[in-house]
């Protein structure tokens, strides 16, 4: 159970993570090495929802993508390549330390707004605003309630990727982090 203190706390990080994206109209998306269906799904469908708000973004990942994965929506927007001309805003989804993304990843972090969203215990606080919610099952139940926020509707696309993370990261609903929340998100997304 959260304590009250960072319950809101939380609900804090998430409003204000919601207010800086929604001013935000480029950016660059990260998720880590070895990549599994949470950290792919939840990048995804984010950068999904983003687009549809009119930003334009990118993807990033060391990969190479396991083909049991390649079926997600814009999975093929990828690059395992960072660019020199990266924008003013990285978005780390489900890394614990930027290192996870790509090895020198930190040497474009200098003048940048660099905003990490996970739910690793292990996280080590690397972002300007970092949105840590080890009480979340996968980074994809954090990234449903981000979307939801931002007002954007839950499409096709944006529903296959955020099934794919709940799934990855609570073992199909068998591992002991699954919650009545895990099952009622996963059900709104079917």
């Amino acid at each position: 159970m959260i304590p009250a203190m960072q319950k809101k706390t939380t609900t804090s990080i998430l409003r204000q993570l919601t207010l800086e994206i929604e001013k935000v109209p480029e950016a660059a998306l990260f998720s880590h090495v070895s990549p599994d269906g949470d950290c792919l799904g939840s990048m995804l469908a984010l950068g999904i929802a983003l687009r549809s708000l009119g930003k334009k973004i990118t993807y990033y990942n060391a990969g190479p993508l396991p083909g049991s994965l390649k079926f997600l929506p814009e999975a093929e927007r990828i690059s395992a390549v960072i660019p020199g001309d990266l924008p003013d805003t990285l978005i780390f989804i489900d890394c614990a330390e930027a290192e996870r993304a790509f090895a020198m990843v930190k040497e474009h972090f200098k003048d940048r707004k660099v905003y990490n969203i996970d739910h690793h215990v292990s996280n080590d606080l690397f972002g300007n605003l970092n949105w840590v919610d080890p009480e979340a099952a996968a980074t994809g139940e954090m990234i449903y309630h981000l979307i939801r926020k931002l007002g954007v509707p839950i499409s096709k696309d944006i529903a296959i990727n955020l099934y794919a993370a709940i799934i990855t990261d609570t073992g199909r609903f068998s591992f002991s982090n699954t919650t009545a929340k895990s099952f009622k998100i996963a059900a709104e997304l079917v």
